[in-house]
């Protein structure tokens, strides 16, 4: 009846058309790369937040913190064979010369995916740059190599380490246990959600998001919900909303095929701008191209727990620009 998927953007748009052709609406949960807005499919409908926003909020954030210092040193490494990736250093870049008088970049690094030998040259360069912030946009797994290299990355004391939603995993917690690092310099990415969000966590005034972190604690503990659980969950809502409203309209006659729900989404979500209550908050979708309308963003960090004696990603609504 409808696909939820796919995980990385890449995938995404080369799986789109097959959906189109065939009628069958495919809810993205993670797929976060700007290009997919061009996409003429009245099959998508994405719930992550674009690279666009994430990276907004990103360097807005660095743009308050370091707002009493000029000449502020960004070094930024990509994977330039991820369309994700791409995306994303685009947008960074695009947010960065806004505060041009504040920021100044090294020659960008566009190949996170690299042996890690030719990545330890950039990184030596950062060093003798004594750059301040170095951002990641790290591909979704496409590349294993990227992954792998943002171990060596983190591991600089100096300096900022921030990044995309890709850089929120639990890889780079197990790195800091295994250095047994005990104070670091901050290292923070942007997200859609986080379980300890103000607006749409456990303890929030969003009944669907306490709930959902009820379930999720008592299934695989506190503090293991990702972003992307909360985003596959809300497209899982879009889906079974559209079914349930349909056969309390038609006296218990349910949808048969997957062109008629996909017939029924567009009429409620695209034309009737219908809007639902999920987890990570108001869901409404853009008209034209499918887009999530005011998507969520949470700047999260990495911190160590002493009770629990073990880094975490936990949420910091402070660091947020209002």
């Amino acid at each position: 009846m409808a696909v939820i998927g796919h995980y990385s953007s890449e995938m995404t748009a080369t799986a789109l058309a097959i959906y189109d052709r065939s009628g069958i609406p495919l809810i993205n949960s993670s797929s976060t790369s700007d290009e997919l807005s061009s996409f003429d499919s009245i099959a998508f409908y994405r719930l992550t937040t674009l690279d666009l926003v994430n990276a907004r909020h990103l360097i807005e954030m660095l743009a308050v913190h370091f707002s009493e210092r000029a000449a502020v040193k960004v070094a930024i490494i990509y994977n330039h064979n991820s369309s994700y990736s791409k995306s994303c250093y685009q947008a960074t870049v695009g947010n960065l010369e806004r505060y041009s008088a504040q920021f100044t970049c090294l020659t960008p690094y566009p190949s996170l995916s690299a042996d890690y030998y030719q990545v330890r040259e950039y990184l030596g360069e950062i060093d003798r740059q004594q750059v301040d912030i170095v951002i990641i946009i790290a591909d979704g797994g496409v590349e294993p190599n990227s992954l792998n290299n943002i171990g060596a990355i983190i591991n600089r004391q100096n300096c900022w380490i921030v990044g995309s939603a890709t850089l929120y995993q639990e890889n780079v917690l197990h790195w800091l246990d295994e250095q047994n690092a005990e104070s670091i310099s901050q290292i923070m990415a942007c997200v859609p959600w986080h379980w300890q969000s103000p607006t749409n966590g456990c303890q929030s005034k969003n009944i669907t998001a306490r709930k959902f972190c009820q379930l999720g604690t008592h299934l695989w503990g506190k503090g293991n919900l990702t972003w992307r659980s909360a985003t596959a969950f809300d497209s899982a809502s879009i889906v079974i909303d559209t079914l349930v409203r349909y056969q309390q309209r038609n006296n218990g006659v349910a949808l048969q095929t997957s062109a008629a729900l996909l017939e029924q989404m567009d009429l409620a979500f695209k034309k009737g701008k219908q809007v639902v209550k999920g987890v990570t908050g108001q869901i409404k979708f853009d008209r034209s191209n499918g887009d999530r309308l005011d998507p969520p963003a949470e700047i999260v960090r990495v911190q160590y727990d002493p009770d629990r004696q073990k880094w975490q990603w936990t949420c910091d609504p402070q660091l947020l620009p209002k």
